[in-house]
């Protein structure tokens, strides 16, 4: 996904808040650690559980918006996100 396909699909001020209210988001029941973990394997993890969530698109515009925000975000790691700030 492009990030200029998603500043102009979403609207860039995505609140946290609004995110974590949502009970049907995938992460919900999931260890925390996995999002955060150095580990391919869970960042992979972590990346399939975001793949099938409503709300993935708001979760990655959200970490977009916020460049010092690390793990995996949006069926993003920190790396994938760093990828798509370059190439705009």
């Amino acid at each position: 996904m492009r990030l200029q396909n998603v500043c102009q699909e979403y609207d860039m001020t995505t609140n946290l808040l609004t995110i974590l209210d949502r009970q049907d988001r995938s992460c919900l029941g999931t260890d925390p650690e996995v999002f955060v973990s150095d580990s391919l394997g869970d960042q992979n993890y972590a990346k399939l559980v975001c793949a099938e969530c409503p709300v993935v698109a708001a979760c990655l515009n959200y970490a977009l918006e916020r460049p010092s925000i690390v793990g995996v975000w949006g069926a993003t790691s920190y790396q994938d996100r760093r990828r798509m700030w370059r190439n705009g």
